[in-house]
């Protein structure tokens, strides 16, 4: 980041935590993340096109005048400038990066916009559905929610297509062995933006886990953690681990001996969907659940 932001990495982050409301350490993994697919879909323009260095230019500032009406408040004083008018120059004083020289091109300008535009707009996509919106999509795709009870008399309330009641038909079906291979995936998870931190609004399913696993104390689970395949192999490997490991821990905290429980981080291994596309990837970003005895 510091390459492309130069002295104004700390800037821009802490920007975006205030605009947005994400902490500091999923700023900057978002940071991590757009800005190599940014660059990456650049790259392919130029390559593709046979873009010399005025082709570049011109191709990002014929999105000037869209970044500069997109841009949220704020977003010019943390970039060093006065205000984004300038940016319909093809030249003008300031620099981002310390090694930019003081007379810098405005495709270099555009470029750290672009990066940040499409934070902002992955925010707006993942962070702004309200409750009512969130709630209308979870009953569109899983259903109307329902009480089910459970053999010990404890009633769960659950979506009728929910892996809650996946996970009982399965445990209560004698003719379906366990296996390796058939795994459930969590469907009302959310972790905040980049970090293993779980959210307020999954406790509810973790909790609804914890209660089967009381009902059916002969059943022993495996927690599976997924990502797609954007960013570093490594990185996604640990992140998936934690993401598992804590899946795993707030089941622990529900009253579940840990004996019965264990988690383990796959990466972008076994994915399910197509990354190459969006709503692919979403689906690969994932937390799974393994009945390992029943």
């Amino acid at each position: 980041m510091s390459r492309i932001f130069g002295d104004k990495v700390s800037q821009v982050v802490d920007w975006i935590c205030s605009s947005s409301g994400v902490g500091k350490s999923g700023a900057s993994s978002l940071l991590g993340l757009v800005a190599p697919a940014v660059l990456g879909f650049l790259g392919k323009e130029v390559k593709g096109s046979h873009l010399g260095a005025s082709g570049l230019t011109n191709l990002l500032s014929g999105r000037a005048d869209f970044l500069k009406n997109a841009a949220p408040a704020g977003l010019a004083g943390v970039m060093g400038l006065s205000n984004l008018s300038d940016l319909s120059k093809s030249d003008f004083s300031g620099g981002v990066a310390n090694t930019v020289q003081k007379k810098s091109s405005i495709w270099k300008w555009l470029l750290l916009l672009l990066i940040i535009a499409a934070v902002v707009l992955l925010l707006l996509r993942m962070c702004n559905a309200s409750p009512i919106e969130k709630a209308g999509k979870v009953s569109e795709l899983l259903g109307k929610y329902l009480m089910v009870k459970l053999p010990n008399g404890v009633e769960i309330n659950v979506p009728e297509l929910g892996v809650e009641k996946k996970l009982i038909a399965f445990i209560e079906d004698k003719s379906r062995p366990v296996d390796k291979k058939t795994w459930f995936s969590f469907d009302r998870l959310e972790f905040e933006t980049g970090s293993a931190k779980l959210k307020p609004s999954s406790m509810e399913q973790l909790k609804n886990i914890a209660e089967i696993m009381k009902a059916y104390p002969q059943v022993t689970l495996k927690i599976g953690g997924y990502t797609d395949n954007t960013g570093a192999a490594d990185a996604n490997l640990k992140l998936s681990q934690q993401r598992a490991a804590n899946t795993m821990d707030e089941i622990i905290k529900s009253g579940i001996d840990a004996q019965r429980l264990e988690a383990e981080g796959y990466g972008e291994q076994y994915p399910v969907a197509d990354n190459a596309t969006e709503e692919g990837r979403a689906k690969n970003r994932r937390i799974d659940i393994l009945v390992a005895g029943k």
